[in-house]
């Protein structure tokens, strides 16, 4: 997940060199306390030392919560060379599974199609935006500055 729809990068890697598309939710009341900022960082988490030390200072006291803070931490840890892309991350508690809850991310806002979407691949999304009452965004490539601009088709 992430709070931009207009990064260049993000469309290049994940939207097949923007002829994907992207996805806008109402976020799920309760959904959002599993999703979570990435902490971008120079340095590199290692899990297994922080085991190692939580074990050490906690001796046979160590439980298993203890364990699920440090994988998250680990989780939500990423280089700073990925800082752009302001992302959130959906973590799913041991607790949350275990009471096979359905996963409801929240209702469907908006789609924006790729810049180089194929036309026939456009043409059944905004058909099913249609029918769904979704807005429809279409993403522009700037002509005179590096950026993505949605235009609204719908």
């Amino acid at each position: 997940f992430t709070d931009r729809n207009d990064s260049i990068p993000m469309w290049s890697f994940y939207s097949d060199s923007h002829k994907g598309f992207c996805v806008e939710y109402e976020i799920d009341r309760l959904m959002s306390p599993h999703l979570l900022p990435v902490i971008y960082s120079d340095e590199r988490i290692n899990s297994d030392d922080m085991v190692r030390e939580a074990l050490y200072r906690k001796g046979s006291n160590f439980d298993e919560r203890t364990i699920m803070k440090t994988l998250m931490f680990t989780i939500l840890h990423k280089s700073m060379e990925w800082q752009t892309q302001n992302e959130w991350r959906l973590v799913l508690t041991p607790e949350y599974l275990e009471n096979k809850n359905p996963l409801k991310v929240g209702r469907i806002k908006k789609v924006f199609l790729g810049a180089k979407m194929p036309e026939h691949e456009q043409k059944v999304i905004t058909e099913i935006c249609q029918r769904k009452g979704y807005e429809c965004y279409k993403m522009v490539l700037e002509k005179s500055r590096y950026a993505l601009t949605p235009k609204k088709l719908f």
